[in-house]
């Protein structure tokens, strides 16, 4: 199983677990291309308290972060559009003129009609293959190279 792990939402292992780090990622704020913040090298949460916000539907961890996020910056998110997939919400900041918070990993599908900048200060997240601890098969164990060459390769 992929996780990820957020540094203001970590995931807590559960013992006889074995955890493999595929890679770093950032929270990046998703703006329409037209937003008068858009061509900043990076955006505080703060400078986007009044702003209309797309997030995943709740109950999703996805929803809890971003709201958690946000809270953890003194803003109380007003969240009017919730949706699943990072290319919905893409669309909803396009069409709608909504912000967004998103993992770095999910702009490589941002259309051209938004904006992706990162969040100051900067928010990591860590991916993990995970397994059960203790003697691996050869199909997990080749799955999680698999995945360990894929994440070395992202973006290269």
């Amino acid at each position: 199983m992929v996780v990820e792990s957020w540094e203001n939402l970590p995931l807590t292992r559960p013992p006889a677990t074995r955890w493999t780090g595929l890679r770093d990622d950032s929270a990046m704020i998703v703006l329409p291309a037209g937003h008068p913040l858009a061509g900043a090298d990076s955006v505080r949460a703060e400078d986007l308290a009044d702003a209309i916000w797309v997030a995943w539907a709740r109950p999703t961890l996805a929803n809890a972060w971003i709201r958690q996020t946000l809270r953890e910056r003194g803003i109380e998110p007003i969240v009017r559009h919730t949706v699943s997939g990072f290319g919905t919400q893409f669309a909803v900041v396009a069409g709608l003129g909504a912000v967004t918070l998103v993992p770095g990993m999910a702009t490589t599908i941002a259309p051209p009609t938004v904006v992706c900048a990162p969040l100051e200060p900067v928010l990591h997240r860590q991916l993990y293959a995970v397994q059960p601890q203790g003697e691996t098969r050869p199909a997990v164990a080749e799955c999680v190279g698999a995945l360990v060459e894929a994440a070395r390769s992202w973006g290269s």
